[in-house]
């Protein structure tokens, strides 16, 4: 071979080791970024495994304090909507409506809980709408509770 031959081969070779590194950093960063969104997701679902069934110990006792003046947060028949956006999907939603002796009132409350964690409360009025984006990690069932109550309080005035 000659010096450049040599020198080309040299340069192909160089060019060939560093695209083939670039590749493997890049796939290594998606991995990475891949892994970290996993256990997010991961977390917020043994957070909602363990949370769901205090929220429904948490509406079971407002209803009985709320039927003496004939209030009640009713688990909706009616599929909640999907408010998360398209980058952090849905992992569960669920849709409260009040009701008023019985009878269906249009005031609701839906809830979306996110892949990174994220509560996401909409609260449905005849005439607004509000919204509370809470990470799940910060909600107790004090704090369900005082967001229920707010819900309610919006919903009587």
């Amino acid at each position: 071979m000659t010096s450049d031959n040599d020198r080309q081969l040299d340069r192909i070779m160089y060019r060939k080791a560093f695209d083939d590194r670039a590749d493997h950093e890049g796939e290594a960063k998606l991995a990475a970024e891949l892994a970290e969104k996993d256990k997010a997701r991961s977390i917020a679902i043994d957070l909602w495994v363990q949370m769901e069934p205090l929220f429904h110990q948490v509406i079971d006792r407002l209803n009985e304090k709320l039927s003496v003046v004939g209030l009640a947060l009713d688990r909706s028949s009616g599929v909640a909507h999907d408010y998360a956006p398209s980058f952090d999907p849905a992992l569960a939603k669920f849709r409260l409506d009040l009701r008023e002796n019985g009878a269906h009132l249009a005031k609701n409350l839906e809830c979306t809980l996110t892949t990174s964690g994220t509560m996401l409360f909409y609260f449905f009025y005849p005439t607004r709408t509000g919204k509370l984006h809470v990470p799940l990690s910060e909600v107790t069932t004090d704090r369900f509770e005082t967001i229920l109550l707010d819900f309610i309080e919006g919903a009587i005035q």
